[in-house]
């Protein structure tokens, strides 16, 4: 049975995005830093976003704890 898909936020997917993209580019995730810098947000905004998207089921975290650990749920385009 295929899982259901949340419908994102254009804010959220930009989110979703930057980290499938500089995972690709660098081969890691990006921590939460240089993932503001990518989508030009604030730290404590992508807090917030990101703990949404991981609600949502659209990332998830490798470990608690990791700096590196985002990677986005499999399906997700």
């Amino acid at each position: 049975m295929p899982t259901k898909t949340v419908a994102l936020r254009p804010c959220e997917q930009r989110i979703v995005d930057a980290i499938r993209e500089l995972t690709q580019e660098r081969g890691f995730p990006p921590t939460l830093s240089e993932l503001g810098h990518a989508v030009d947000r604030s730290p404590s905004r992508i807090h917030a976003v990101v703990d949404r998207l991981i609600l949502k089921g659209a990332i998830t975290r490798r470990a608690p704890r990791i700096a590196r650990g985002l990677v986005v749920a499999s399906g997700r385009r």
